[in-house]
């Protein structure tokens, strides 16, 4: 999954970095 979308993947990411920040 996140090598068919890595974009997802960091998006994601980026959402549960800020949520837990």
């Amino acid at each position: 999954l996140e090598v068919r979308m890595p974009k997802l993947k960091a998006d994601t990411q980026r959402q549960i970095d800020v949520q837990f920040h």
